[in-house]
């Protein structure tokens, strides 16, 4: 875990704008499996980049049933699944898939604070945005994400004055 001594650091051979979350997961199950040689741990990483796909494409569907309903998350699970690019990302072993699992997750929890905000709620939207961040440096606005769901919650409930300052007070905190 010490980036200066690290072998697994990519830093040392020039710009790197991945995080390393994903070559952790890599390495931890390829040596979980016995499956460390180079040969091995690219396959290793693959299948994690598919199963991070597939889990993607379920995220997706439940983003889009809480949203929309259960046809439009079906859709748009669908359509995700037969895009051409996150079928080649997984393939050939991008940290994209990583990524996408988490910025949708994020977005499911950013809707459910507009709802009804919890403190848990953004514990968990901080956890996936650093997740997210940890496969790839430019996921960094996301983190704004939160802030727009709280305003969108209070925007909602402004007609009622009684909810106002506790919930400015909550959001707040």
């Amino acid at each position: 875990f010490n980036p200066e001594e690290s072998s697994l650091n990519p830093l040392g051979y020039g710009f790197y704008t991945y995080g390393m979350l994903p070559l952790f997961i890599t390495r931890y199950v390829a040596e979980w499996f016995a499956r460390t040689t180079y040969d091995e741990v690219v396959l290793v990483g693959r299948i994690l980049s598919g199963v991070f796909d597939l889990a993607a494409v379920m995220a997706l569907y439940f983003l889009g049933r809480r949203i929309y309903g259960r046809r439009i998350g079906l859709l748009a699970a669908a359509l995700y699944a037969a895009a051409v690019v996150p079928i080649q990302l997984s393939h050939y072993f991008a940290v994209d898939s990583f990524t996408t699992v988490f910025i949708i997750a994020a977005m499911y929890v950013a809707i459910m604070v507009m709802e009804r905000p919890r403190w848990w709620l953004f514990a968990m939207f901080g956890l996936l945005t650093g997740l997210a961040m940890a496969t790839m440096d430019s996921i960094a606005p996301l983190a704004g994400m939160i802030a727009l769901a709280g305003l969108a919650y209070l925007v909602d409930i402004w007609p009622e004055r009684d909810k106002r300052r506790p919930a400015i007070k909550r959001l707040l905190l």
